[in-house]
């Protein structure tokens, strides 16, 4: 692995240092749209995947609320990186965190909802256990 993920501390930083490139512009319309819908950015989380100072990918997702479901929103790598296991990472630290989150709460599980946009995005989150349940895909995780 040459990149690492890191949850972002600050949304604002997060966009200004996103790089001005079509894989970017979806993870800020994810953050602009969140910040809409909700009227603030107070349950946006992201994560940024870097190698050296470089961002190659991000993640945007809102923590677990009841009944116990984390919506990503939207999961994005530059060409460069693609198929070398960023997106998938970055997957993996959603799911870390919000299972500590959730640990936090005393709740046994959860659930993660995404919303694939291409055929290739739906292959992608079926090879991580996802499953489809219209409108959406979910991926139930337990606790132990």
């Amino acid at each position: 692995m040459d990149w690492q993920n890191k949850e972002v501390d600050d949304i604002d930083a997060f966009i200004r240092e996103l790089p001005d490139a079509a894989w970017a512009d979806g993870l800020k319309k994810a953050i602009s749209n969140l910040e809409d819908a909700r009227g603030n950015r107070d349950t946006i989380r992201a994560i940024v995947a870097r190698r050296s100072e470089e961002i190659v990918g991000g993640a945007v997702f809102e923590p677990p609320m009841p009944p116990g479901e984390a919506h990503v929103h939207f999961v994005s790598v530059s060409d460069e990186a693609r198929r070398r296991g960023v997106a998938r990472s970055l997957f993996n630290s959603v799911r870390e965190i919000t299972s500590r989150d959730v640990r936090s709460l005393g709740w046994e599980s959860f659930a993660i909802a995404a919303w694939p946009e291409s055929p290739e995005g739906e292959a992608f989150l079926r090879s991580l256990g996802f499953e489809q349940d219209a409108p959406f895909w979910q991926l139930e995780v337990p606790l132990r």
